[in-house]
């Protein structure tokens, strides 16, 4: 019976395997790209985190990985959401407002004015 010695992972390694699956990721959710994953590409990705995931410790990755993680994924949320809610503010709030009559265009002023300094 033979024992293999695992290969510790880094973790600048690992995450830079997973950043790029990420930006992959974020193209296809973007259009900008519709290159699938590829099955060796899943798994590679899947070993890379299971395996800086298991890792005995001082090399067991887990909470930096997932606090990595969870960074990236609230950045690339807010930079689409501040986006989607700039483009509805701009676009679609004086149409709805100024059809009303009874609507003071002052306050159109301040609802642009408090809405871009928390964008």
């Amino acid at each position: 019976m033979t024992t293999s010695k695992r290969e510790f992972i880094e973790l600048e390694t690992g995450w830079g395997v997973i950043q790029k699956a990420i930006t992959k990721l974020k193209n296809n959710l973007e259009g900008i790209s519709e290159q699938q994953f590829t099955s060796d590409e899943y798994v590679m990705l899947y070993t890379t985190v299971y395996e800086m995931c298991t890792q005995k410790p001082p090399h067991d990755y887990s909470q930096q990985l997932y606090r990595r993680y969870r960074e990236t994924f609230i950045e690339y949320l807010a930079s689409v959401v501040s986006y989607l809610l700039f483009s509805f503010i701009y676009f679609m709030m004086p149409y709805l407002f100024f059809r009303s009559a009874a609507f003071p265009p002052s306050l159109l002023f301040w609802i642009y004015f408090i809405l871009l300094l928390v964008i």
